[in-house]
């Protein structure tokens, strides 16, 4: 379906409205005027600041309540779920690229599968999460809580880990090539066959004062191996 209307005006005026038309298949092309009551009808983007939240990519829904929601396979692509709660949902091969989710709640979660690849998560708490086999390649995991979390065979290349609670985590098989893991925390945790190294030691994991799984800290500068 085409709604008329000068995409670049719009998206000037009602920028999340114009995200919302695109999360339910609708294009908009055409003199500006013409579409501007049915942006009216649309009425506010859904949950910006909580309750129930429209599940599709582009969308805002900060601060949603999704706790317990199963969202296994579902199309989260560059959504906003900063402040979220999500404890105890299940989002398994769920698509999550790009999603903002900084400060939100993601604690026992099931995200098997899941590509949260380019999303960021900055202070989010991930305590006791299923991160088996997921895409979190180049995502942004400052200050993040992933106590007791299982990664094992997730793929973290790139992954900005800096400051991140590891304490506990499994990363059996997991791929961290050139991460960064300056000021993590990995004491206790379980990193049998990880891969660190990158084809050339300048793209080895940042290891700059990370504490070591057996409570050392690394020193500045350590690259691909504690030191």
């Amino acid at each position: 379906m085409t709604i008329a209307a000068d995409q670049r005006d719009i998206q000037q005026i009602h920028p999340d409205r114009v995200s919302r038309l695109r999360g339910l298949g609708l294009f908009v092309a055409g003199p500006m005027v013409a579409v501007l009551a049915t942006l009216a009808q649309l009425g506010p983007v859904a949950a910006e600041s909580g309750g129930d939240c429209e599940i599709a990519p582009y969308l805002a829904c900060s601060s949603a309540e999704l706790s317990g929601r199963k969202l296994d396979g579902r199309d989260l692509n560059s959504m906003r779920l900063d402040g979220a709660d999500l404890t105890g949902a299940s989002l398994r091969g769920a698509d999550l690229r790009n999603t903002q989710l900084s400060r939100a709640t993601i604690v026992r979660v099931d995200l098997r599968g899941a590509n949260l690849s380019g999303a960021q998560f900055i202070d989010a708490d991930f305590r006791n999460s299923d991160l088996r086999d997921a895409d979190l390649s180049h995502a942004r995991l400052t200050r993040t809580d992933l106590r007791d979390a299982d990664l094992r065979s997730a793929d973290l290349t790139r992954a900005d880990l800096k400051d991140a609670d590891l304490r506990g985590v499994l990363l059996e098989n997991a791929r961290l090539t050139a991460a960064n893991l300056d000021g993590a925390d990995l004491t206790g945790a379980l990193i049998d066959q990880v891969e660190f190294g990158g084809s050339e030691w300048t793209n080895g994991v940042s290891l700059s004062r990370t504490t070591w799984i057996d409570g050392r800290v690394c020193a500045r500068g350590s690259v691909g191996t504690c030191r």
